[in-house]
């Protein structure tokens, strides 16, 4: 919390102001605008506006990831309502959950996949074996591993408009 929703508005356009002849993309998280309540909401949306102003684009941090008629509703809140270009999502759920966000209405959009984030915690689950068998073999890859040859494969032949999916892979673990 910077001391409330003025001093969150005012640190992120100087942050935006400082750092335009760099940043290709924005990527505001949600939870701390949420957390500010209304106020938090409308600002979120100031600085989405201010940075489209910039000709930059914007990446929703908000990490969602629900079914189909509740992505529906993330959709249009990210893409409709705040005018976020693309959002970051969780896989875990299925093609049905990440399908509103990047198909009819949103093909032009854009979404990124929880694949490897860097928390010690991700190894609870993404670094868990999984067992991919064909018709002819039998290979073992680790579950963020998998989600990567989905997205990269099978997913992005979904989209609207195609390769509009990318990963969401932490830096920090190796």
């Amino acid at each position: 919390n910077l001391d409330g929703p003025a001093a969150a508005l005012q640190f992120c356009q100087t942050l935006i102001e400082a750092t335009l002849p760099y940043a290709a993309c924005y990527k505001p998280n949600a939870a701390f605008f949420e957390a500010l309540g209304e106020q938090g909401h409308a600002i979120l949306k100031q600085v989405i506006e201010e940075i489209h102003q910039h000709d930059a684009l914007v990446l929703l941090d908000a990490k969602r990831g629900d079914i189909g008629s509740t992505a529906t509703a993330y959709a249009q809140a990210a893409y409709d309502e705040l005018g976020a270009d693309a959002v970051t999502l969780s896989p875990l759920m299925g093609w049905d959950s990440v399908q509103p966000f990047v198909t009819g209405d949103y093909k032009g959009k854009g979404a990124f996949l929880l694949c490897k984030t860097s928390n010690p915690g991700s190894n609870d689950f993404l670094a868990l074996p999984v067992q991919q068998n064909s018709s002819t073999s039998s290979t073992t890859t680790t579950l963020y591993e998998y989600i990567a040859q989905l997205v990269g494969q099978t997913w992005n032949a979904k989209c609207g408009s195609g390769d509009n999916l990318g990963l969401v892979v932490g830096a920090t673990d190796a």
